[in-house]
This record gives structure tokens, sequence and C-alpha cells, in this order.
């Protein structure tokens, strides 16, 4: 057997066993490839350079003109998503990148410093219902400006921020005991868990206490 037909061999038994992994490692990494194609040619300049309002709106409405047409022809997501994910706003936060699919599987929240409000727990509360999602993941991430404000002497310039920052535990206990989100976990038909996000990495972390 000669040393080609070695290596093809070798490859094709390491594609018969990881070969989930490979093709999503890779259907990710065509997905990142092509964020990086659109870079290219659209897309808002890191330079410092973003241009006047206008042009950005413009440019927003262009590209999503031509995202809805792609949307269009190759068709929306058919099934509702099974994960929920309540992220911070924070713009190095990619959702894509955190949960490893752009397929829609997500319903992904984005809120300030990630931390809870009335209505959004009623979001939650009514998603898990009409979305029958399985899994809630809540999540922090690391080096959150809100963090750093809401446990600093500039908390008094932020005070509704802050408050929610430092009342994160407690909103927490009151989506536990909604009465669909408490049914089901009873049940076991719905996880609720927390973790905290790498910033640089993305990598999903057990919760810092």
């Amino acid at each position: 057997m000669t040393f080609t037909r070695s290596l093809l061999l070798i490859l094709l038994v390491l594609l018969a066993i990881f070969w989930r992994r490979v093709l999503f490692v890779g259907g990710g990494g065509l997905v990142s490839l092509g964020h990086l194609i659109q870079g290219v040619v659209s897309g808002f300049d890191r330079k410092g350079e973003i241009g006047a309002p206008e042009e950005i709106l413009e440019r927003v409405l262009t590209d999503n003109e031509q995202a809805s047409q792609v949307e269009r022809w190759l068709g929306g997501p058919a099934h509702k998503p099974e994960v929920m994910i309540v992220m911070c706003m924070d713009p190095r936060l990619n959702s894509e990148v955190i949960v490893g699919d752009s397929r829609h599987y997500y319903d992904v929240v984005r809120l300030p410093g990630s931390v809870l409000s009335e209505d959004v727990i009623e979001a939650i509360e009514l998603g898990v219902q009409e979305h029958r999602l399985k899994v809630v993941l809540l999540t922090t991430h690391t080096d959150c400006a809100m963090e750093k404000v809401a446990h600093s002497a500039a908390a008094k310039e932020y005070p509704v921020l802050s408050l929610a920052v430092q009342r994160r535990e407690e909103m927490f206990q009151r989506l536990l005991q909604r009465p669909a989100i408490a049914s089901r976990l009873q049940a076991g038909t719905l996880l609720v868990r927390r973790f905290q996000i790498d910033t640089t990495t993305g990598r999903l972390l057990p919760p810092q206490p």
C-alpha cells in the first residue's frame, strides 16, 4: 500500500469517526469565510471613517435589501427554536460564534448587561410557551462595562442600569417562579442554566460567584 493510499485510508477513518464534528465545524468555517468576503465589499469601515449618519443608514438599508433577497431565495427556517440564549448587547459578543450555529435554532435576546427586567421575564415565559423552548441560557460575560460601572463610584451616574445589575439574582429567582417556567422545570421539560461568556473566545464557562 502506497503512502498516498495509507494517508487516504486514515483520513477516511477519521472522517467516519468524527464526521458530525467535521461537518459542523466546517459549516461554521464557511459562515465565517462568508462574513470575511462580505466585509471586503460591504460593511462598516473599522478604521474610523464611517461616514455621516445618513450614509450609514443608507448602507444598512442596502445591505438589508440584498440579505433579504438571499433569504427569500434560500428560504427561512421552517421550525421553531428549542433554545433561548440571553446575552449582553456588547458588540464583541457574536451570538453565531458563541452557539456555533447560524441556522436560527436559537432565540437570541440581547440586553444591556444581560440583566432581566419584569417585561423581559414575561417575554421569556411567552417564548417558552409559544416556541416550546427546552433550554434557556442566561449569560454574563467577562470584561463587562456594566458590571464595572455598577460596582464603582460611577454607579451614581447610571443608577437604573447599576441597580439592575445589583438585582440580578433577585430577578433570576423571579424568572424561575413564573408559572409556565416553574411547571416545566418541575416536569423536567425545561432547563434554565447560567453561564459566563469569555468575551475573547466566546467560550461558555461556569458562572462566576
